[in-house]
């Protein structure tokens, strides 16, 4: 699995101090959040949007998807999604019925698309997005405890369409929801044999600032533990599935 940060952790951050944050953390991915400060949004010209993406291929740093809440126009998602050579993936400030709608635009257009999903009723939306023809992507939220249990609900309505996490609450708000679940949920998908991006983001925007302290500082990347690396860390957490079996 590719871990990576969302531009959510630091929504006034450049690309450039996003890029140097990924850097200090061990990080290999970024989740572009279209309403956020590295100025990939909807007025960014052809030439941003390949400066950007010459700085993203300098820092060795891949764009996990482009994350779109506003409901951008096709055609600069379109522009976008090529030139950063990722996915739209259609945000869940809207119902599922519009968000699909979307997604079958996205589609048509012939763009790489996934469709977000989240809450208590992740695994049924998944269902319908699957049923859909779409991809998943499903954000992890602390609130919804006991994660363990949703996520195994989530694999099972998802199958191949899962194609990333968004884990909130992870990073350097890990030690604020200890007994949510994080870590048997890291388990979950590491022995599912999950392979698409695991997305670090905050649970409220209440804890930007914590973020974006977290993200000036080296250290590894959380989600319950203190690991650099991705690997080593869900090594370390894929015997918690004896606990909770």
């Amino acid at each position: 699995m590719r871990t990576a940060l969302s531009s959510a952790a630091a929504p006034r951050a450049s690309l450039d101090d996003l890029l140097a944050g990924l850097t200090r953390h061990g990080l290999e991915a970024v989740e572009l959040r279209v309403s956020d400060g590295h100025a990939i949004n909807a007025a960014a010209s052809l030439d941003t949007l390949h400066a950007a993406a010459h700085a993203l291929r300098e820092a060795r740093v891949r764009v996990a998807s482009l994350l779109d809440d506003d409901g951008v126009p096709t055609e600069f998602a379109l522009r976008a999604v090529r030139a950063l050579d990722t996915q739209l993936v259609v945000g869940a400030a809207v119902s599922l019925y519009e968000r699909l709608q979307r997604a079958d635009a996205a589609r048509a257009a012939t763009m790489p698309v996934a469709v977000l999903v989240g809450g208590r009723q992740a695994d049924t939306d998944a269902r319908a997005v699957r049923a859909a023809g779409h991809r998943v992507v499903w954000e992890a939220h602390p609130d919804d405890a006991p994660l363990a249990e949703v996520c195994d609900r989530v694999i099972a309505a998802s199958a191949d369409a899962l194609v990333g996490v968004r884990v909130c609450g992870g990073g350097p708000e890990g030690s604020l929801h200890e007994g949510r679940g994080i870590g048997a949920l890291m388990a979950r998908l590491a022995v599912a044999g999950f392979d698409g991006a695991l997305i670090l983001a905050p649970s409220d925007r209440k804890y930007h600032l914590l973020w974006e302290s977290w993200l000036r500082r080296h250290g590894g990347w959380g989600c319950g533990g203190g690991a650099a690396d991705p690997a080593e860390r869900v090594r370390r957490t894929v015997p918690m599935v004896e606990e909770i079996a």
